[in-house]
C-alpha cells in the first residue's frame, strides 16, 4: 500500500510544520538581568562617578527595554536602582559645586598678607 496522500505528502504519523503561525518573539530575560546587575554595579560605586555613571544609563536602557519580557520583575528593580544611582550621582555633582562655591566665596575674604609663610 502507498504512503502518500493526494496533497503530495506522506502519511508518516508526524505532523507537517502549520505555517500561519507567527514568528515567536524572543524574551528579554537577559536584557532584565543585565540591567539588575548593571543598577547594582552602578549603586555600590557611586562614589566612583566615572564607572557609576555609564553603568546606571545603560542599566536604565536596557531595564525600559525589557519591560515586556517574563522577568519584568528584574527589568523593574534594574531601573528603580539606576534612578536612584542617577539620583545620587546628580544630588553630589550638585552638593559638590555648592561646597566648591562656598570655599571660593570664604577663600576669596582671606587677606593671605597676614599669613607667615
Amino acid at each position: 500500500m502507498d504512503n502518500n496522500n493526494f496533497d503530495g505528502g506522506s502519511d508518516n504519523g508526524y505532523q507537517s510544520p502549520n505555517y500561519d503561525q507567527q514568528a515567536a518573539v524572543p524574551d528579554r530575560k537577559g536584557m532584565a538581568v543585565a540591567s539588575l546587575v548593571l543598577g547594582i554595579i552602578s549603586v555600590v560605586l557611586f562614589c566612583l562617578w566615572y564607572l557609576s555613571l555609564p553603568c546606571a544609563v545603560v542599566g536604565l536602557i536596557l531595564g525600559i527595554m525589557s519591560l515586556k519580557s517574563s522577568g519584568r520583575g528584574m527589568a523593574i528593580a534594574g531601573l528603580v536602582i539606576s534612578i536612584v544611582t542617577l539620583v545620587i550621582t546628580v544630588l553630589l555633582f550638585v552638593l559638590a559645586a555648592i561646597g566648591i562655591s562656598i570655599l571660593n566665596d570664604a577663600a576669596s575674604g582671606i587677606n593671605w598678607s597676614d599669613f607667615d609663610f
